[in-house]
């Protein structure tokens, strides 16, 4: 054997090394075949690396958690609720309060559409997944808030969150209501939805029409109505009683909507105390 081909083995070589000119030989054969690294792996069947660390300012690569931290940094306040839920909100703009994960405002997915939109690119799932765990340790430090759902109340008087994204809410005063930005901070779930915006100038002659409620029932379903913007207070439990045909099911939706408008204004009862739990929380 005088030489060697591409695909010479290791026995090849070892006879070729017993040829007097058989190192040269082998020398030039490696530095003719050999090929830069990135090529052979090209050649390979292996998928190529993850294509997840966006350069930084200094072109030095990092990782795509990282950037996902950083971005959530410079676009949001963290914090957390005195129950240990941490949260998000914008440093700019409305002050809508995102949940790490749960809600349809959830940071998780907000933080993958920045992301795609400053990077043009998708962050893989445990890159999101690692940000997050980072973010959520960042909030636990942070300022201790509470979160209203829908309602609360100040020395001002109530507030009515209208659930949209403009952030804004009705103060409602004994001399009258405005549409203003909350003080305090309101967190959205999957089973809310947005509220109308209220005009001046209504009465109660366009509910009482829509409803089958006799007239002497209508100041307690108005004092029902009333007590849903405490939020903090024992609230009484509607009862519908009709006959089958009554309107009974119509009223419910209609009132449920009036207050608190969601996908889902009929439910049934939950089935346990855990269950009744999740629904309170919602």
């Amino acid at each position: 054997m005088n030489g060697l081909t591409h695909g010479s083995t290791g026995d090849d070589l070892a006879d070729l090394l017993d040829d007097p000119d058989g190192a040269a030989k082998a020398r030039a054969h490696i530095e003719r075949t050999a090929r830069p690294a990135d090529e052979a792996f090209a050649d390979t069947d292996a998928p190529p690396p993850a294509d997840d660390a966006p350069p930084d300012d200094t072109g030095q690569g990092k990782s795509a958690a990282t950037a996902l931290v950083e971005l959530a940094e410079a676009e949001f306040e963290f914090g957390v609720s005195p129950s240990g839920e941490a949260f998000a909100v914008p440093r700019h703009g409305p002050r809508i309060v995102s949940t790490l994960k749960g809600s349809k405002s959830a940071l998780r997915s907000r933080l993958a559409r920045l992301y795609y939109q400053q990077h043009r690119r998708v962050a893989s799932g445990q890159a999101l997944t690692d940000a997050l765990a980072v973010i959520e340790g960042m909030a636990q430090e942070g300022e201790e808030r509470e979160l209203h759902l829908r309602v609360a109340e100040d020395s001002r008087g109530h507030w009515l969150d209208l659930g949209d994204d403009t952030g804004s809410a009705v103060l409602i005063t004994a001399s009258g209501w405005s549409i203003e930005t909350p003080p305090m901070l309101f967190k959205r779930t999957v089973l809310g939805g947005p509220l109308p915006t209220p005009e001046q100038g209504g009465d109660l002659d366009a509910l009482w029409s829509t409803l089958n409620v006799a007239e002497a029932d209508r100041p307690l379903l108005l004092a029902w109505l009333v007590s849903c913007l405490f939020p903090d207070i024992p609230h009484p439990v509607l009862a519908l009683l009709g006959e089958q045909g009554t309107g009974k099911t119509t009223a419910h939706k209609k009132l449920v909507m009036l207050l608190d408008k969601g996908p889902v204004p009929n439910r049934k009862p939950p089935r346990d105390a855990d269950t009744w739990v999740s629904a309170a929380q919602g």
